[in-house]
């Protein structure tokens, strides 16, 4: 998986291998508004040795349900944030499977 930041926003795609991972936890995912348990399990190998993690909304006075990535500073103060906009149409998990890249909006 790679995240590529941009000026608008964080683009992130998968290979083939993700794919593979991607069809395994797919089997448990829930279309919700939000983030899902299974997107959840998914990005988690991914987020564990990097700087990027998962944003409550209200962190950031955030009014959406929308799945936002971040980036916390040394006082675990969110610096950088990202919202995955199209979360009312479609899953994360259905847009990596389908397109092989998600888009979150720079906020």
């Amino acid at each position: 998986m790679e995240f590529i930041k941009t000026e608008k926003g964080l683009k992130i795609i998968v290979d083939e291998t993700d794919k593979k991972f991607l069809s395994e936890v797919s089997e448990n995912n829930h279309h919700d508004l939000g983030i899902s348990a299974a997107e959840i399990e998914f990005f988690a190998p991914y987020l564990e040795n990097n700087d990027w993690g998962w944003i409550d909304p209200e962190e950031i006075s955030a009014l959406t349900s929308a799945p936002i990535l971040g980036i916390r500073g040394e006082d675990e103060k969110v610096i950088e944030a990202y919202g995955y906009m199209d979360y009312a149409v479609y899953t994360m998990l259905e847009e990596l499977d389908s397109q092989g890249e998600i888009f979150f909006v720079k906020g």
